[in-house]
């Protein structure tokens, strides 16, 4: 085979072989899926102050608030789904910008945590729980009623 021959052979087969072995994948979109709600249980306000609840679900108050022992409370639960044992990140709002509201009243969350924190990694099955808790401020003689509302929360592939 002569020289600009053989050239030509060996581009057409690199290029017919860089084609063959060239793949690309696409992670599967990162998913999260709410299945419990953040509840604080009852309580009484008193001269105020907070009612905690961890992440596992433990429930604590501060300052002048009593906690009522009826009734249940429990960390918000989420299912992160993905790719099998990849590893994800969680942002969870920042202090004063989640309130739960009442009519015209409202009461501040902040403190937001969780279980698995800031990183983690999904199962070999692709899916894993989240749970959140996160603290209630309560105002001096705080009115009663069923306090509602919302928040973010954020995962990405790191």
């Amino acid at each position: 085979m002569n020289r600009p021959a053989k050239n030509i052979f060996c581009a057409i087969f690199c290029a017919i072989f860089c084609a063959i072995t060239a793949t690309a994948g696409l992670a599967a979109e990162l998913g999260i899926g709410a299945v419990q709600e953040l509840g604080f249980g009852k309580f009484i306000a008193g001269a105020g102050g907070t009612v905690t609840l961890s992440a596992a679900g433990a429930r604590t108050a501060g300052g002048n608030v009593q906690l009522v022992p009826s009734g249940s409370w429990n960390a918000a639960q989420f299912t992160v789904s993905g790719d099998p044992n990849l590893s994800y990140s969680v942002s969870l709002p920042a202090d004063g910008t989640v309130a739960m509201f009442s009519g015209a009243n409202s009461m501040a969350l902040g403190g937001f945590t969780s279980n698995p924190s800031t990183t983690s990694q999904l199962g070999g099955g692709g899916t894993q729980t989240l749970m959140v808790g996160a603290t209630l401020v309560v105002g001096s003689g705080q009115a009663r009623g069923a306090y509602s509302g919302s928040f973010a929360v954020t995962i990405n592939y790191n």
